[in-house]
């Protein structure tokens, strides 16, 4: 349960770090280039707006694994549905750092892979259940 909180404050404290910009100004104006394959237009992408995006990922990635050590603990099935949520989101973490989401189709083929995960645990596993009892 410590984890799980742990997890949880973790992701929204690093979330704030964007905000620091309100005391430290000279952050926003500058421009950097911080993808591995991708070069945002003109001299770059503002730092300030690359920490907001690059917090708004590592939320998303340690929510889904709080959600997932829950999981954990109720059932089966729901912590390999959860699991699936957070293999999305971490290949979409990663994907932002390397090309900024450039290719939008792998997106949707990891949307596809989860939702048949999903609809397997639910459908397929609990007619097996059904018919064991």
């Amino acid at each position: 349960m410590v984890l799980i909180i742990l997890l949880v404050v973790t992701g929204h404290l690093v979330t704030e770090l964007a905000t620091l910009n309100q005391h430290y100004g000279w952050i926003a104006s500058k421009p950097i280039q911080p993808f591995i394959a991708f070069n945002w237009p003109g001299e770059g992408i503002n730092l300030d707006w690359f920490i907001k995006y690059a917090t708004d990922e590592v939320l998303w990635l340690l929510y889904s694994i709080a959600f997932m050590l829950v999981c954990r603990k109720i059932n089966r099935r729901l912590f390999v549905f959860a699991a699936g949520w957070v293999m999305y989101h971490a290949v979409d973490g990663f994907m932002f750092f390397y090309n900024f989401k450039q290719f939008q189709w792998l997106h949707w083929i990891l949307i596809g892979i989860v939702t048949a995960n999903t609809l397997f645990q639910v459908l397929v596993r609990s007619r097996k259940l059904k018919s064991v009892r």
